[in-house]
């Protein structure tokens, strides 16, 4: 390995025993070998730190670092701070590389300041796999292209983890994860970045492999989780201050709405009446300082209209559609 590393591979961990392996063993046999991993373990009760041994005590590419348990946004920054790669990346514990993954990043970099890739997207359910090929891009993107397709959610996505980042200019310019926000933090991130580039690569290769577990999902709908989910609100106000495409900030505009709505929506149905009206007042400001009900479409307004003012039987609607 050459004196400079080129690439810090940073991994949130939380109790990631079932998968960890998998995920540092498809790191340990890429293609391109001159990168740190950086492993930072979140607070775990599982085996997770003793699996993470095996590889730390056989290649010193790989560090281990824990902490209490404070959320994944603080475990990136922690991975942030120690990073001493020219680039900088995210993997998530229960997904993995493709063998060829760090070699076409190698091969494609030309020093540009942002790399977007591609990812396969792995439905697993009770043991059967579904692979579905995402972000299709195959041609080069203007600036506000790439602002569109991350805010939008259309094929590039707001992840972390598909995309390389310039650390120093992570560094440089102060750039970490919000650890207040639970929701839309590394949307935050992405745009927050952005802001500091100038070079754009578009790198079509389907190396990174995200997988869903279908049957460990969990859809929780309690007090603590809604709190969670109502800090996206939060996220969505944060991007409207940067300089986003027109076309960005009306879809956050109506995204607050509706995400705002159904989170007051499931907070009526538990009953925390005092928290929900709270919010309901919060959402129909917003709506009053930043959009008109014509900036609506009809589908949107109704299910808006229904949740703020008929929460339980908006639920039960949706609950019956479904």
């Amino acid at each position: 390995m050459s004196d400079m590393i080129m690439l810090s591979i940073v991994i949130p961990v939380y109790n990631g025993s079932e998968y960890i392996d998998k995920c540092l063993m498809s790191i340990k046999e890429q293609l391109f070998t001159n990168f740190e991993v950086i492993i930072v373990d979140d607070g775990s009760s599982d085996s997770s730190s003793l699996i993470i041994d095996n590889f730390v005590q056989t290649d010193n590419r790989f560090q281990y670092h824990y902490q209490k348990n404070k959320g994944v946004s603080a475990a990136r920054n922690k991975g942030i701070s120690l990073a001493k790669g020219k680039y900088l990346t995210f993997i998530d514990v229960d997904d993995y590389y493709s063998n060829n993954r760090l070699y076409n990043f190698e091969e494609n970099i030309n020093n540009c300041d942002y790399i977007l890739t591609n990812f396969n997207y792995i439905h697993v359910n009770n043991g059967n796999k579904n692979v579905i090929n995402k972000f299709s891009i195959v041609k080069d993107l203007y600036i506000d292209d790439i602002y569109r397709n991350i805010i939008e959610n259309k094929e590039i996505y707001s992840y972390c983890w598909n995309k390389y980042y310039v650390t120093d200019i992570i560094k440089k310019n102060n750039i970490y994860f919000k650890e207040n926000i639970k929701y839309g933090e590394d949307l935050v991130f992405n745009i927050e970045y952005i802001q500091h580039t100038n070079d754009v690569k578009i790198l079509n290769d389907y190396t990174y492999n995200y997988v869903y577990q279908a049957s460990s999902a969990t859809f929780s709908k309690n007090l603590n989780s809604l709190r969670n989910k109502a800090t996206y609100l939060d996220a969505i106000e944060l991007v409207l201050n940067y300089q986003i495409p027109n076309s960005s900030r009306e879809n956050l505009k109506t995204r607050y709405l509706i995400e705002g709505s159904k989170i007051y929506r499931d907070l009526m149905v538990l009953n925390e009446k005092k928290i929900a009206n709270q919010l309901r007042k919060r959402i129909i400001l917003f709506k009053i300082e930043n959009l008109s009900s014509d900036k609506l479409n009809f589908k949107n307004y109704v299910y808006y209209f229904l949740n703020l003012n008929f929460p339980r039987f908006s639920k039960w609607l949706v609950n019956t559609l479904n």
